[in-house]
């Protein structure tokens, strides 16, 4: 399951690969070129990984510097208004040297000139970054934090250079170097990086019928039939953060660490209606983490199936949010091992409701399938222990880029009927 998001990532870039176009506006600030796709590779050199504090055996604290660190990541992301906002993820794929390992982060970067061909762009912005860290047989530390980036940007014809610096302000912080040792450690503060990104523009080819009213003809003439209404398929890559302290690990495990949530696929089947611009829609997720340290070995799982309904509002050249409630069916579980102690397993099966958000990439209605970026949030995700204390796994969901395809707009003969 580990290698899912992986298989999906590949198969959606050879699917995009067939729609590629050049990026450009000269046309105009058109809905069909508000958002474009990026796929690439990044490089980040760290030349000082962190330090941190070790216990030796003779029971005092010494200080332990990091050497450099070298991350490759897989780039997934998109460019929105016309280039002058970019949203993406980097994905850590293979790490060599010592030092502190990073998870997938999201970088927001904003252009104040937009990216043009045969022009270097300035960038400045900020990364929602999850870090974890673990030292010998510690427990995994897991936080999010928020560095600054700064950069430029070469376009070239669809190709994307780019060099950038990351300033981590927030550095230090505690980590337990026994069951009840505390030592101080932190991360590096700048790193760097180099991107390679290729451009997908997925859309610019139906401005033409949008342009000489042929798109608003069929879709009035569809819409007044009931027959943009119909069946989705989407499945992408999703990734999760924790949002909530676990009474259970901070009373009574507190070395242990966080669990932080490796990426999971997202797949979900629905059902839209055109006139209410509405979306239901049955989606099922998977995932877990597992931290030790010192012994001791928790594993958390949860496996959900939502029903959703959610309203989109508006619509910003193809820039369409939306946001609905949800009915989540969890089933949670804990398991927990400390030597020779009897086994601990906890868990939980019940309803739970939350909140869905997001946004769609639609530049119009005739459109068999559609680029969807979610947000889940389902509170009180708690399991409860044998002492009563819960462990939490709230999360919130992120799914950045989601393919979610109308199968009867694709394969059925509803639009060339009505062209």
């Amino acid at each position: 399951m580990q290698r899912m998001p992986l298989s999906v990532c590949f198969i959606f870039i050879c699917v995009q690969t067939l729609f590629a176009q050049p990026y450009t506006v000269k046309n105009g600030n058109t809905r069909h070129r508000f958002a474009q796709l990026e796929l690439g590779i990044t490089q980040i050199y760290t030349p000082n990984a962190g330090t941190t504090q070790l216990l030796a055996n003779n029971g005092k604290v010494i200080d332990y510097r990091f050497g450099t660190l070298n991350t490759t990541a897989l780039f997934i992301g998109a460019t929105h208004f016309w280039g002058h906002l970019d949203w993406g993820l980097n994905i850590p794929i293979f790490a060599s040297g010592s030092g502190m390992r990073y998870g997938v982060d999201l970088q927001t970067k904003i252009y104040p000139w937009r990216i043009q061909n045969n022009r270097l762009r300035p960038f400045a912005g900020i990364s929602m970054s999850p870090f974890g860290y673990s030292q010998l047989d510690g427990g995994q530390y897991a936080q999010i934090k928020w560095p600054l980036v700064g950069g430029l940007n070469y376009y070239k014809n669809g190709h994307q250079f780019e060099l950038g610096v990351i300033y981590s302000y927030d550095r230090k912080f505690d980590y337990y170097i026994s069951r009840t040792a505390i030592g101080q450690t932190a991360i590096p503060q700048l790193m760097f990086n180099a991107t390679y990104k290729y451009t997908l523009e997925t859309t610019g080819g139906r401005e033409r019928n949008w342009r000489n009213g042929t798109t608003k003809r069929v879709t009035d003439s569809l819409g007044a039939k009931g027959k943009l209404n119909g069946f989705s398929v989407a499945i992408g890559p999703s990734s999760a953060f924790r949002v909530a302290n676990s009474p259970y690990n901070d009373q009574t495990r507190p070395y242990l660490g966080k669990h932080s949530f490796s990426m999971f696929a997202d797949m979900g089947l629905g059902y839209y209606f055109y006139k209410p611009d509405l979306h239901i829609n049955l989606a099922y997720r998977r995932n877990g983490s597992t931290i030790d340290a010192y012994g001791v070995e928790q594993a958390a799982k949860r496996r959900s199936v939502t029903l959703e309904v959610f309203k989109f509002l508006g619509d910003y050249h193809g820039f369409v949010p939306f946001i609905g409630p949800t009915i989540n069916y969890e089933n949670l579980s804990v398991a927990e091992t400390d030597g020779t102690n009897p086994v601990i397993n906890a868990g939980f099966k019940g309803i739970k409701p939350g909140l869905i958000f997001g946004w769609d990439i639609r530049p119009d209605d005739l459109q068999p399938w559609t680029l969807r970026t979610n947000l889940r949030w389902t509170p009180n995700l708690g399991v409860a222990m044998p002492n009563g204390k819960k462990v939490m796994l709230d999360q919130l969901e992120f799914n950045f880029i989601q393919l979610v395809i109308y199968p009867e707009k694709m394969f059925g003969n509803k639009l060339k009927r009505a062209e």
